[in-house]
């Protein structure tokens, strides 16, 4: 891949996905599959393809061996203009480098790789045209020969994985009377606004929290859309292709009193959506987001409230613990990268993991007419590990800034952002503040490269009416 030369990937398309097979979530194409036994090449080498993922918006993916992985999210339906999820877990992948495009037998395809100019998809039909401009009905097999027989041509796979039992289902603790029944056990894995990273020491993608929609009919037979927001953590093992919930989403309150004169210490972050998680390490954090605390009963529209909290998992005991924020910084919608304990002139930090979050937004109250505020943000927030003093140390919020900058990013949410390894720059793409065509560019920060000139600044409370709204100079356009 050269960033010098930015192309349209030739990728297959096929309306082979229509999800109206009869898929059963603990096997593939309605047969059981036991998710011990089943391999990782067994799933693959009868994937569905080409099945390329429909339109979704609240996935996650993430690059695994030249394979770009898409899981979960949700589907719109322009005519009703409501979200909607896939019958089923699937999961898609399709492969980023050329030996995907040529077979075994090289040498031999190569001789004849001008013959197929080119492939379409008529009516679910998979048809050839050779250099006569004759169409000919071949099938799947056929059609995938032909693909390998061109080069830079990509082609989607779909399977459904392994679903391992979870040791306990609960409904969801924010679900109402309103919304009838809570999803049942096997759709609890099926998602979107889904939030996690790759666990690079374990081979495996980690999930938490997310949306689950579905709907249903009120009382008086009207059609309604119910929103559960989710609390549970799932682990993706590459290897096997199987999914297994390792944290329940039972939550649960322990009364402590601590010295800041907090009477309630929770030992479980709970449900939410619209948040961040990023892994580091054997770490899972997680930061803000939006937590259902009721439904409107004359519209089924949902009452959300705003969440400020930093939560790391540990993925190797499954333990949460929670980070105590000396600033309530609440973010919905905004972007999370992290990064390993390093060295910060002028910061005192113990060991642990360092976030930065950009943009996002904030719903407030209006004190005044007690009408729904919402500030979209163009910050940049750093946190370190507390000082390792004592159990009850808070962390502090600062401001990242950079100096001689006089284009900076735009306020945004809905975005992306990355981590490069590699020079330790915070990569952030795409997004929206009223539309997606006020967004543009490709935005770098060299937040935790060697030779990083990120100032550091304490941030103050999103009450201080100052620090609302306001734009900071934060990060420089590369593209």
């Amino acid at each position: 891949y050269n960033p010098d030369d930015l192309t349209n990937l030739n990728v297959v398309s096929s309306d082979t996905n229509t999800d109206n097979e009869d898929v059963n979530v603990n096997g593939q194409n309605g047969n059981e599959s036991n998710a011990t036994s089943s391999s990782s090449s067994s799933l693959w080498d009868n994937a569905s393809l080409p099945c390329h993922p429909p339109a979704r918006v609240g996935h996650i993916s993430v690059v695994r061996n030249d394979h770009l992985y898409v899981f979960g999210g949700l589907l719109y339906n322009e005519k009703e203009g409501v979200f909607y999820m896939e019958d089923a877990p699937f999961m898609y992948r399709i492969k980023l480098s050329e030996d995907e495009f040529r077979n075994d037998n090289e040498a031999n395809t190569s001789a004849n790789s001008d013959y197929y100019k080119d492939v379409n998809v008529v009516d679910g039909e998979h048809y050839k045209d050779d250099i006569d401009g004759n169409q000919n009905n071949t099938n799947t097999k056929d059609f995938v020969g032909q693909q390998q027989m061109k080069e830079k041509v990509m082609i989607w796979e779909r399977i459904m994985p392994n679903v391992k039992n979870p040791p306990q289902v609960m409904a969801s603790p924010t679900s109402t009377a309103d919304d009838t029944t809570p999803p049942r056990p096997q759709d609890i894995l099926n998602r979107g606004e889904v939030r996690g990273g790759y666990w690079e020491k374990q081979d495996k993608l980690i999930v938490y929290g997310g949306l689950h929609v579905r709907d249903y009919q009120t009382l008086t037979g009207r059609e309604q859309q119910a929103d559960y927001t989710l609390g549970d953590v799932w682990s993706y093992d590459f290897k096997t292709d199987t999914w297994e919930m390792i944290s329940s989403p039972a939550w649960s309150m322990t009364a402590s009193m601590s010295s800041s004169g907090k009477s309630k210490k929770r030992d479980h972050p709970g449900d939410r959506t619209s948040h961040t998680a990023v892994v580091v390490g054997d770490e899972l954090v997680i930061y803000g987001g939006l937590k259902k605390v009721d439904t409107f009963l004359w519209d089924g529209s949902t009452i959300w409230e705003q969440l400020d909290d930093v939560w790391i998992f540990d993925l190797n005991t499954h333990q949460w613990k929670e980070r105590e924020m000396a600033e309530s910084m609440g973010r919905a919608y905004h972007s999370l990268v992290g990064w390993e304990t390093g060295n910060v002139d002028g910061l005192l930090e113990g060991e642990g993991t360092v976030i930065a979050s950009f943009g996002g937004y904030k719903t407030i109250t209006d004190p005044i007419d007690n009408q729904q505020i919402s500030y979209v943000y163009d910050d940049t927030l750093v946190t370190f590990p507390p000082p390792p003093t004592n159990d009850t140390s808070t962390s502090l919020w600062f401001l990242a800034t950079y100096e001689g900058v006089e284009v900076t990013i735009p306020t945004r949410l809905e975005h992306t952002a990355v981590l490069s390894k590699a020079y330790g720059n915070m990569i952030v793409w795409g997004g929206r503040y009223r539309l997606t065509s006020e967004i543009h560019g490709v935005w770098s920060l060299n937040i935790n490269g060697a030779d990083s000139n990120v100032l550091y600044m304490i941030r103050g409370d999103d009450d201080d009416v100052e620090n609302v709204g306001v734009a900071y100079v934060v990060l420089f356009t590369v593209m």
